[in-house]
């Protein structure tokens, strides 16, 4: 009789634990959505009142620049409407970090359908031009593409798109874009894509974009991003930024062939003293 108390004793024992265990992740879990989900809250609230605007800086040669942003949801036509009008630029722009990557690593033109052909006979005998006018069709389209029918967008993701035009004549000379996803935990952004026009760079207006994050959403804490390995330049610029390379990053099989550098907020000030220039 008193065995089977023991055994009941002991069994009840074990039930409780594995019980407390299961409480205890299922706490940790509702614990990280709601840091998420306040996060995200908290964002489009710092939004509710204006959604669109614009200020100016000044660059490195004293010029005048224009900044005009736009917060949007990542499902709205507006968010579409920014994309297809930044298609080319980004193409353009983009197009030549793409291909020296693939100099360097041209083992990666097999993710690639519309690229891969042109390796098929070795990278001694590809035709870069060919590859150059495809990549750049390539990532025309890809930023085309309706965002409702990708994988990567939800349904409460939004962006911040900001777009740095000539004072005087309105010409784009760049422009930066920012994502706030359900994924990312409390304070963290991620600096999806930047852009300067290849006659304008040289003049701070990298540091200027990255910077306005800070005037637009100063409670940030980190900013992230992902850099090609072969990019030295980018590499380079964001380490000037006070960006540090994450030698043990999460890992994320969409870019699991870049680098990934963080801005930490506590850590430095560099693009909150360059957010304070903007008026």
């Amino acid at each position: 009789m008193m065995n089977k108390i023991l055994i009941l004793f002991v069994a009840l024992c074990i039930a409780a634990g594995i019980f407390y265990v299961v409480y205890r992740n299922k706490q940790k879990t509702a614990s990280k959505v709601d840091q998420m989900t306040s996060w995200l809250a908290k964002i489009n609230k710092n939004f509710a009142g204006q959604q669109s605007g614009s200020f100016l800086g000044v660059d490195k040669l004293g010029n005048s620049v224009s900044f005009e942003w736009n917060f949007v949801n990542a499902w709205s036509p507006k968010f579409f409407e920014i994309s297809k009008g930044l298609a080319s630029f980004i193409a353009q722009t983009w197009t030549p970090i793409e291909i020296d990557h693939l100099k360097a690593y041209p083992a990666e033109a097999e993710k690639n359908p519309a690229i891969k052909q042109f390796f098929a006979h070795g990278i001694q005998n590809v035709d870069w031009k060919q590859v150059e006018v495809s990549m750049t069709q390539s990532l025309k389209e890809m930023m085309e593409s309706d965002p409702r029918k990708s994988d990567f967008w939800g349904h409460y993701d939004s962006s911040l798109f900001v777009i740095a035009k000539e004072k005087e004549t309105g010409n784009m000379l760049g422009f930066i874009q920012f994502l706030f996803k359900n994924s990312y935990t409390y304070g963290s952004v991620n600096l999806g894509n930047l852009g300067v026009d290849e006659k304008s760079r040289n003049r701070g207006l990298g540091k200027l974009l990255t910077s306005s994050l800070y005037k637009l959403l100063p409670q940030t804490k980190c900013i992230f991003l992902y850099v090609r390995p072969s990019n030295k330049t980018g590499q380079a610029a964001y380490h000037a930024y006070g960006f540090v390379r994450d030698l043990d990053p999460i890992a994320d099989p969409m870019f699991a062939d870049m680098w990934l550098f963080e801005y930490t907020s506590s850590q430095k000030n560099i693009l909150q003293e360059t957010a304070s220039r903007l008026q």
